[in-house]
């Protein structure tokens, strides 16, 4: 089973500043140098040579970043029977002299270990993903007695965020629970509709899987209460699946994102479809793929996620990859052993027998791990995923930067170890040269849509919002890190949790964190603008008693890709008010200013004439809900299509005619 790596990012603050009578009048970016970050990615030279990099390459140097990545096998054991598993039947065979189930003593072991290196290293964030086999087959008592051992164990100011990836077959609404409990994310394992499921991922005794995992995304895993808990599919491709087909279904199973995974295969075992004659001209992959890709960026909603397509895009535009196999890649995650041992992550078992173990063998207990990232084993290790260790062929290559080599294991032969290109070099180059041809499109459009408004009566400000209204169109979070935040007594959330606290998060809906960071009044209502209207949200408060006794009011302000998109909302929500009878919310237009340019934005306030601010929110709810409800069914009725021409929409009788209006609810 492979795992959904997750990397979190770490977004710029943003500054609101105020007037001199304390009301917030716009928004600002603080300077690079007051935010702790990676170092930024370097510029893409757009000329005939791009996709190369003009400065900002590693080069040979060894990766100098802590790694906060850690994969459990907690069980080796699975009810399923996949034929193309690469832990069951591929190379490395070592897991049958392991014990079937990770104790929890190994669990304690391993919190104990991992809790110095933690302050040594002075990370703010680790990742613990539970992994099998079939995790679930351990029960719910087992994650509850983990989540605790280890939380416990690591220093307060460091964040263990946990996920699990399952085949879901086990699943019952108790685990669900137990598992939206201990905040642990979910993805499941699902080739497609039903003959591709069947094809691959089988019960043990050879019976379909299909009803029963379906089944259970349905019941257990597609509503409103477990969306944060359900991150998506991992989906193996078949190429005698239809893909727009396979996509859809997917899709249909999923209200995040999906995976689409290349079948594993070296040289010396290549996956179906290829040989190692014709690898380099090889596309059958990319030719399954491209159709999926086109559909997906033709929506304008980048929905669902598809990391492999968004990685791709973020690199071409100067970004780093955050998953396996694309670009500049690093020894990230490792992995531990039902019985403790250490080892790299556990897909290099398709090479060879202990391909990812360190030397003879390393394992937990004592400094083990600040022991391990500073011995010679793991800098020999790690050398393989440097760009100095590419083949020559690889090298010399134009789209190195973007492929990055290909995921390690699929470079494998017997003859020259890992000094080959990636089996799927041929399929690669295709996938990556159309999504550029694609992008290079887009590139065009938006450029030649800028505008230059000449005044403006109030301003707004925020540092980079070009860059901003790409990075979401195009589902990119550049910055790394996890954001820490604080929730005041009010439920504004700030760094600090106070209300006089001037500081903010500026994220794309990429970022695993972007809905935490809302605050949960004014929630539903980004989460309907954003997922269902393709609306960018740049600012949201839901609404707060300042300590002066005036009212913050309830607001979302939408930052508008150009002018016609802004006349648009601003007649469709309202005309949405209007239709509904609300009296609320009042629908305004502005400006949000940057550096390079003017932008225009539609603002929702919801104003209240009340002269008690205590009894501001009671006096709005009534009317927010109703806006919220009608929304809703306007965005998701079969007249709406947010992909066709926002000014034709304008024009379509009877849009609004499903709206229920406040009078006919009361």
């Amino acid at each position: 089973m492979r795992s959904w790596n997750t990397c979190y990012y770490r977004p710029p603050r943003l500054k609101r500043f105020q007037d001199t009578a304390g009301c917030i009048i716009g928004i600002r970016k603080l300077p690079i140098s007051e935010v702790h970050q990676s170092q930024p990615a370097s510029r893409v030279d757009f000329t005939n040579s791009w996709p190369r990099f003009s400065a900002g390459q590693r080069g040979g140097a060894l990766s100098t970043l802590s790694l906060n990545s850690f994969l459990l096998k907690i069980t080796n054991r699975c009810n399923f029977r996949c034929d193309r598993c690469y832990f069951r039947h591929q190379a490395d065979q070592s897991y049958r002299s392991r014990p079937n189930d990770m104790s929890l003593g190994k669990v304690r072991l391993f919190a104990e270990s991992i809790r110095e290196y933690v302050r040594s290293r002075k990370l703010d964030c680790i990742n613990v993903l539970f992994h099998g086999g079939e995790p679930l087959l351990v029960g719910a008592r087992y994650f509850e007695e983990a989540v605790q051992i280890i939380s416990r164990s690591i220093p307060a100011n460091c964040k263990p965020i946990f996920a699990l990836q399952s085949n879901a077959s086990l699943l019952d609404q108790h685990i669900v629970e137990t598992l939206s409990r201990l905040d642990i994310s979910i993805s499941v394992s699902l080739d497609g509709e039903k003959s591709a499921q069947d094809r691959h991922r089988v019960f043990a005794d050879g019976s379909s899987s299909f009803d029963v995992v379906t089944g259970n995304i349905k019941t257990l895993l597609l509503g409103q209460h477990t969306k944060h808990l359900y991150k998506g599919i991992l989906a193996v491709i078949d190429l005698h699946d239809d893909p727009i087909t396979t996509f859809d279904f997917l899709s249909s199973m999923t209200n995040s994102g999906v995976d689409f995974l290349l079948p594993d295969g070296t040289h010396d075992d290549p996956p179906p479809g290829i040989s190692k004659e014709d690898f380099r001209s090889n596309s059958a992959y990319a030719d399954w793929l491209i159709p999926i890709f086109d559909k997906w960026f033709d929506r304008g909603i980048r929905k669902p996620s598809i990391r492999f397509f968004e990685n791709i895009l973020t690199l071409l535009v100067g970004g780093r990859s955050n998953v396996e196999g694309l670009g500049e890649q690093s020894l990230s995650l490792l992995t531990i052993e039902t019985d403790g041992e250490i080892r790299d992550s556990d897909v290099l078992s398709v090479a060879f027998e202990h391909a990812a173990r360190f030397g003879t063998g390393v394992y937990l207990g004592g400094n083990c791990f600040t022991d391990l990232l500073g011995s010679e084993i793991f800098h020999k290790q790690e050398a393989l995923y440097l760009p100095s260790s590419l083949s020559t062929e690889c090298q010399a290559c134009y789209w190195r930067v973007i492929c990055g080599g290909g995921l390690l294991p699929h470079r494998y032969s017997a003859k020259r170890s890992f000094d080959n290109p990636s089996i799927y070099c041929g399929n690669i180059k295709t996938l990556i040269s159309h999504i550029r041809e694609r992008f290079l499109g887009l590139i065009s459009h938006t450029q030649s849509t800028t505008f230059k408004p000449h005044s403006t009566d109030r301003i707004n400000y925020m540092d980079g919002a070009s860059d901003f209204l790409r990075n979401w169109d195009l589902s990119l979070e550049p910055y790394k890190g996890c954001v820490k935040m604080a929730k005041g007594d009010q439920g504004n959330i700030c760094e600090s949790g106070r209300l006089d606290d001037p500081t903010a998060f500026s994220l794309t809906p990429i970022h695993p964190q972007f809905y935490e960071c809302i605050e949960e009044g004014i929630r539903d209502l980004v989460t309907v603008l954003v997922e269902d209207l393709n609306c960018v949200t740049y600012s949201s408060c839901q609404g707060h008693e300042l300590p002066d006794g005036r009212v913050r009011h309830r607001n979302v302000g939408i930052l508008c890709r150009d002018q016609a998109e802004q006349l648009f909302l601003q007649e469709f929500f309202k005309r949405l008010v209007a239709s509904s009878g609300l009296a609320q919310p009042k629908i305004s237009t502005d400006w949000l200013e940057s550096e390079e340019d003017l932008f225009r934005t539609v603002e929702i306030i919801f104003e209240d004439d009340s002269t008690d601010p205590a009894n501001y929110e009671s006096s709005l709810e009534k009317d927010y809900h109703h806006f919220v409800e009608n929304l809703k069914l306007v965005s998701t009725s079969a007249d709406f299509c947010p992909n066709a021409s926002r000014a034709n929409l304008l024009g379509r009788r009877g849009l609004h005619k499903k709206i229920k209006s406040k009078a006919r609810t009361q």
